[in-house]
């Protein structure tokens, strides 16, 4: 019996080792938030649709279009907070960095649509071989965008509430909705988000970050608001862009080789 009862827990033991490697462990909190959303899915195409789109308009547009909301405000009349807007957009591709460096060095976590344990119902129009080799912790939506917002608000408390609702919104449910992250994650990446936006609170870390640029808008404005465009389109896209374009030349300079 004693013997029974001890194979019985090394089962268990393994089964949640097993569990743990390819990252299906979950907590209470998620699976209630996650269960709650999930009890919609499949209910209507449009909102399937609607909840998991990943248009580059929908996820990064407004949160730039808000960022250049800002620019237009300050960028000219007030010479602190265009130090903090520069400062801050720099920043949140700081902070997209650091949340890939935890993503690769942090224990792997499945995404909940591939997660058996939590019996998900994939949303219509979801791709559930999606970001089946990315951990799913910390949110890169939420690290980068949260980070934008709180940049807003930091110069604009009324635009930074409006953004902040609107990367809730619109980002980090409809994340949840579409089983693409836990809500831990958009926590954490929230957390990490905010957490580099702050940075931008200390008077000489934004003039020793803003420096280089606002100098080069002083003597380039053309150039300097052609590369700002191009800067805010690439993470509007999360630099899909970029990544594209480094994935090929990587390719290719293999087949070279």
């Amino acid at each position: 019996m004693v013997q029974s009862r001890t194979n019985q827990h090394d089962d268990v033991s393994r089964q949640g080792n097993s569990a743990l490697e390819r990252g299906y462990l979950v907590n209470a909190f998620d699976v209630t938030i996650i269960h709650f959303f999930n009890a919609f899915a499949g209910r209507s195409a449009m909102l399937d649709q609607a909840m998991s789109t990943r248009n580059v308009l929908v996820v990064g547009g407004v949160p730039m279009a808000l960022f250049w909301y800002a620019w237009s405000l300050y960028g000219s009349a007030d010479s602190e907070k265009r130090r903090v807007l520069v400062a801050g957009i720099v920043d949140s591709v700081f902070a997209l960095f650091v949340a890939r460096v935890l993503a690769f060095s942090l224990p792997f976590r499945s995404r909940p649509f591939n997660n058996p344990a939590l019996h998900f119902h994939l949303p219509i129009g979801v791709d559930p071989t999606a970001f089946i080799h990315w951990s799913s912790i910390p949110s890169d939506r939420a690290t980068l965008f949260f980070c934008v917002a709180t940049i807003l608000w930091i110069v604009s408390r009324w635009l930074g509430t409006l953004a902040i609702c609107y990367v809730f919104l619109a980002l980090c449910i409809p994340a949840i909705y579409s089983g693409v992250h836990y809500p831990t994650d958009i926590i954490v990446g929230a957390a990490l988000g905010i957490g580099v936006a702050c940075l931008c609170k200390s008077a000489r870390f934004t003039a020793f970050v803003a420096r280089p640029a606002l100098s080069w808008l002083n003597t380039n404005p053309g150039l300097f608001h052609a590369v700002l465009f191009l800067w805010t389109f690439e993470i509007a896209e999360l630099f899909t862009s970029v990544r594209h374009v480094l994935f090929h030349a990587l390719r290719y300079a293999k087949l070279m080789m």
